[in-house]
């Protein structure tokens, strides 16, 4: 008889000393949950974090939305091109920009290793910070050469002073590309960001 009693005083420990244990591990479970739901969502098409930033999609026809970044540029000295090759980002400060045949053009020279990134993957990313004051922007997109000597005058006309730069004596041409899937992000006083995307 004392060796149930015995026992049972034993199973008893063992269920005190369990139950702790268990809530222990609901907690845990709990935490773990919360950590879960707490974790910024990344955007598939722009790998950017949205961790709680208010955007606010603005409805633009392609002609508009190019003249809102030509505009937002013209505040900006230069802007940072986000390039890469198979092995690591490079960020590199641009000038050349302009609008020619409503597309948005960039270009750099096609003797850089930028030109051969471009080329080789067309995914860039563009930063620029207006001169006001917290106004700055973000550009995702895809880019396309255009190659044509249309183009090539149009950058001229929009930069003379590329001449000095890309002539016959220097030996040195433009590689130019226009943004297309574009997805840009402009910084608004609401502490959030307008958004304007075209093809």
């Amino acid at each position: 008889m004392k060796k149930i009693y015995f026992l049972a005083a034993l199973a008893l420990v063992a269920m005190s000393c369990q139950q702790p244990a268990n809530k222990s591990q609901q907690s845990a479970a709990t935490d773990s949950t919360v950590t879960a739901a707490a974790q910024p969502k990344v955007d598939a098409y722009t790998s950017a974090t949205n961790s709680g930033e208010k955007l606010t999609k603005k409805e633009m026809a392609k002609p508009e939305a190019v003249a809102f970044i030509a505009n937002f540029m013209k505040d900006c000295p230069n802007f940072f091109l986000a390039s890469t090759d198979p092995q690591r980002p490079h960020v590199r400060p641009l000038g050349m920009n302009f609008v020619y045949n409503g597309n948005y053009y960039i270009g750099v020279g096609d003797f850089k290793a930028s030109y051969k990134e471009l080329c080789a993957n067309p995914n860039i990313e563009i930063c620029a910070m207006s001169k006001k004051p917290g106004s700055w922007m973000r550009i995702i997109a895809t880019v396309v050469p255009d190659t044509t000597s249309a183009a090539q005058e149009e950058a001229f006309k929009s930069m003379p002073q590329l001449k000095k730069m890309y002539n016959e004596t220097t030996g040195h041409k433009i590689g130019l590309f226009y943004l297309s899937k574009v997805h840009a992000e402009f910084s608004n006083a609401q502490q959030g960001f307008d958004v304007i995307e075209f093809e």
